[in-house]
């Protein structure tokens, strides 16, 4: 009988080597699948939130809240949360809303993705069911959508609309005040808007 032959120094650091390039390959798949598994309950969550804003507007007309509150949408305190994606007012957990017009109905939520959650950092859903990842102007397109600009700051003269969230005077609340002569910010607490020739309505 003759002893089988081992691997030689070469051989094993081809199999290390192939067996890193699969890992490499194969762990940022998994995680953008584990991701999209998380960021399903996050869609979930915004799709109700929606339906609510709907009904508010449908109840209301013309009299509806911007900014409405939990009670306003007819929720309960932690109806909104989920096992990764945390509800509350709008702009306190991961979620926010803000209602444009009632006729025709225009509205939009933002959902920020917690700790756990990895890319994208943000989506929004529309009155038209659309789903968009990270910011939205008030075209309807994503920020950096057509100008190459994939950085969370929006340059020109189109508002950004950041629903729910407090306004401030030289920062936004995602790190980077938007440049450009008409950016607009709804401040729920004051239901109100600040900034340069700012679309919609001017409660201040």
């Amino acid at each position: 009988m003759h002893a089988g032959k081992g691997l030689t120094l070469t051989e094993l650091m081809v199999v290390v080597l192939i067996v890193s390039v699969l890992a490499g390959v194969s762990l940022p798949i998994m995680q953008r699948r584990i991701d999209e598994a998380k960021w399903a309950e996050g869609k979930m969550i915004m799709g109700t939130i929606a339906k609510a804003l709907r009904a508010h507007i449908a109840e209301k007309g013309s009299a509806f809240s911007h900014v409405p509150t939990l009670a306003e949408l007819g929720f309960w305190e932690g109806d909104l949360d989920g096992t990764f994606f945390k509800g509350g007012e709008s702009g306190v957990g991961n979620f926010s809303w803000v209602i444009n017009s009632s006729n025709p109905v225009d509205f939009l939520i933002t959902a920020t993705a917690p700790d756990e959650v990895g890319s994208p950092a943000m989506f929004t859903l529309d009155n038209t069911g659309t789903y968009k990842e990270g910011l939205v102007n008030q075209t309807g397109k994503s920020v950096g959508e057509n100008s190459g600009n994939t950085s969370e700051s929006a340059a020109g003269g189109s508002s950004t609309y950041l629903p729910g969230k407090e306004a401030e005077d030289s920062t936004n609340p995602f790190g980077t005040r938007p440049s450009g002569s008409a950016q607009t910010y709804y401040d729920p607490n004051s239901l109100g808007l600040t900034g340069g020739n700012a679309s919609g309505p001017n409660l201040k």
